[in-house]
């Protein structure tokens, strides 16, 4: 169980050393849920901690900035915490941290929030409504499909291929560059599960749009069942099987009409990473099956032993 591990790890690297780093310089580092202390003074002014959501964290640390507190965030391992291990786990952390983020934007705006300085305003925003890539990564794998089947283009087609290498290649490089320097490189599986974790913040908008209750669980909290994976990405399964489809059919329309389009390019990368990412499910699955065998084998073996003693 290492892609779900390995790729979060990567995740949180970027968010705790550089973006809370980063909130702390304008006085909007927020609580994360551990490794945090109060001043009872301070937690004592907005009532305590906030109790009617989920993420009662980021809440509460929005109350403390509102009143004028200071929060102050220290850019040190002084404690290491457990990434998710499963599919399952990655999932349930992801909408519920998700879901919060989306009921502080649509309930409280932080954009208008007049009692936070401009600052802090603007940093509340860009942490509440970052899950909106969830949309963004919708539109990116509906628009080939677009093209491919309506020819219907985002882009203008007119302009020669090396003109528009010209104006992506800035955009391109200068991600390069930012992969490399947050991470070290390019993290196949950060980008797999980003990119598949699309249809989970759309769940999670909806959820707060409608004001559905998010159950809580403990990132990964012990289970004994086995749990299949795959119960977890349902809509990732027919995502991939739309994206080979439209891939297959685009291949197709090349051949058949000898004109060639970026967007058959884009659906086939998409379709890889997909495919990928269902692969590792697959992995997982086999794996959690595995270990749920082993443990009913040794838990009967002990019944039996406990049985002739």
């Amino acid at each position: 169980l290492i892609f779900v591990s390995t790729a979060t790890g990567y995740m949180q690297h970027v968010f705790y050393s550089m973006l809370m780093a980063g909130k702390n310089r304008f006085n909007a580092a927020f609580c994360v849920g551990t490794c945090v202390a109060f001043s009872r003074e301070a937690i004592e002014s907005v009532g305590g901690m906030y109790d009617k959501s989920k993420s009662e964290d980021i809440w509460t640390s929005l109350s403390l900035h509102e009143l004028g507190w200071q929060t102050v965030y220290i850019n040190k391992v002084l404690a290491t915490g457990k990434t998710p291990e499963t599919i399952k786990a990655y999932s349930k952390q992801q909408l519920r941290w998700a879901t919060g983020s989306f009921e502080i934007f649509l309930t409280k705006n932080p954009l208008f929030n007049r009692n936070l300085s401009a600052d802090q305003r603007l940093q509340y925003l860009m942490t509440t409504s970052f899950y909106f890539t969830g949309f963004a990564i919708l539109a990116l794998i509906l628009l080939p499909a677009l093209q491919i089947y309506f020819n219907i283009s985002p882009i203008s087609l007119s302009i020669p291929l090396w003109q528009w290498s010209l104006l992506y290649s800035g955009f391109f490089v200068m991600q390069l560059m930012l992969s490399f320097y947050a991470m070290g490189g390019l993290k196949f599986e950060t980008i797999m599960i980003s990119t598949a974790s699309y249809a989970i913040y759309i769940k999670a908008f909806f959820n707060a749009l409608f004001r559905r209750d998010q159950s809580w669980a403990a990132t990964n909290a012990k289970d004994t069942t086995y749990d299949s994976p795959f119960n977890y990405v349902k809509i990732q399964v027919y995502t991939f099987a739309f994206l080979l489809l439209t891939s297959i059919i685009g291949v197709w329309k090349v051949i058949y009409t000898a004109e060639f389009s970026i967007a058959i390019v884009w659906c086939i990368v998409m379709t890889t990473i997909f495919g990928l990412f269902l692969r590792a499910t697959f992995q997982e699955s086999r794996e959690l099956r595995r270990a749920a065998r082993n443990q009913k084998r040794a838990m009967k073996k002990n019944r039996l032993k406990e049985a002739n003693i």
